[in-house]
């Protein structure tokens, strides 16, 4: 391959689409337990991710100097991510940005296929070597029940992936998924659940099979061109997002006030809400985010080695209330309404693949912290378009171009 060919297949969508896959590769990889004892490993990944953000950061530079636009969402999302980075020095909405918006050309189903195929054959390959026990699979408890990490470093992690998978195959597949392919999925599904003991991860990933197993039936999928369902559907895509913030805070305060429902609710998510009400009481809520060092049992007595009586467990799981410690309170009512725009925009498309995964993301982030975390969450490449709202002609590569010729 000459130098010419070779620097035209390293700026081919080809090329980002392999980038995209190994980044993706490395976000999965950042999950096992090797990623928490060996440095070696998490040294190599992390100097990996780090070229592939480097790949998109030049990706980002030929589009902009190949004619694309600067949008004014585009400019909002990079600047709030560093003010964010700068008040709470979390950088993951920077590096999120960076991905998003080098990928927004490609196909967003094809990155989502390319990911699950990814994902399933790592995840199944991690799973079966800690089961044989070439791979550590580390035990944690919850009360009585032995809770196994299958090879990830917390018993949750490993179900968690799984849903992310599920939603990923409910996506692609459709309609077109076979029983057999339902029935190994469930099957899979029961057996990470009785290893794992995670609960919400397993009922939403069985209700989403039973979903698709339904939709198969063509009368069923006539329903929701429905107006009614359309309305319906649209009214879901406006309040759910906010519905389910305004009920986890609720949820908390009932709690706070040793109200019974809220100590019931406490009790189902597994002692959740407790440590969303100490959080609110330590940390309280700021406008751009604040640095915490969040600790959780995800490697304790493997990775932390102190003493149960000096570990501090502060980890907060819910979404909905992370983010807000997290980025603060204007980028939350932002991230909200981003998810409210795109569930009521898939409807409108009559997207309604996209929109039920989305529903199930929203229901899924009410106890894990996967709001806005693409390593788990895939689907917030779907925003992309939303934010090509409104373009900056001023900073657009060919205006600022010719002001610098009229200068000099």
């Amino acid at each position: 391959m000459s130098i010419k060919n070779l620097k035209s297949y390293l700026l081919s969508d080809s090329f980002l689409y392999i980038v995209t896959c190994i980044y993706m590769i490395t976000l999965l990889l950042g999950n096992v337990v090797y990623y928490f004892t060996t440095p070696a490993f998490e040294i190599t990944i992390k100097c990996i991710r780090i070229i592939c953000y480097i790949i998109f950061g030049f990706s980002i530079i030929r589009n902009w100097k190949n004619g694309e636009s600067i949008s004014v969402g585009m400019v909002v999302f990079a600047i709030l991510s560093c003010v964010i980075a700068f008040f709470s020095k979390n950088k993951d909405l920077i590096f999120l940005f960076v991905f998003c918006f080098a990928v927004k050309k490609l196909s967003f189903k094809k990155i989502i296929t390319y990911t699950l195929i990814i994902y399933i054959i790592i995840f199944l390959t991690i799973v079966n070597l800690a089961l044989l026990r070439i791979i550590p699979d580390w035990i944690f408890y919850r009360g009585d029940t032995q809770r196994h990490s299958l090879g990830f470093y917390y018993s949750t992690i490993a179900i968690g992936i799984y849903l992310s998978c599920t939603l990923m195959y409910f996506y692609v597949r459709k309609s077109k998924a076979t029983v057999m392919e339902l029935l190994l999925f469930e099957i899979i599904n029961f057996f990470l659940y009785k290893y794992t003991d995670g609960r919400l991860s397993f009922i939403l990933i069985s209700i989403i099979l039973f979903m698709m197993l339904i939709l198969k039936i063509p009368q069923i999928r006539q329903i929701f061109k429905l107006q009614r369902m359309q309305v319906l559907l649209e009214y879901i895509g406006y309040i759910l997002p906010i519905s389910l913030f305004l009920i986890v805070i609720f949820a908390t305060y009932l709690y706070s006030k040793g109200n019974p429902i809220g100590i019931a609710i406490n009790k189902i998510l597994s002692g959740r809400l407790l440590y969303t009400k100490n959080a609110f009481q330590q940390y309280g809520i700021t406008l751009f985010g604040q640095p915490i060092d969040w600790r959780g049992w995800g490697g304790f007595g493997y990775v932390n080695t102190e003493n149960m009586s000096g570990f501090i467990y502060n980890y907060v799981d819910i979404s909905y209330v992370r983010i807000l410690f997290d980025y603060g309170i204007i980028p939350t009512i932002i991230i909200l309404l981003v998810y409210t725009v795109a569930l009521v925009k898939s409807v409108k498309e009559k997207n309604y693949w996209i929109f039920t995964a989305l529903v199930f993301v929203c229901i899924w982030s009410s106890i894990e912290p996967y709001l806005f975390n693409v390593g788990k969450n895939i689907f917030i490449l779907s925003f992309v378009p939303i934010f090509n709202i409104g373009t900056i002609r001023q900073l657009d590569y060919n205006c600022i171009k010719s002001k610098f010729k009229k200068e000099s």
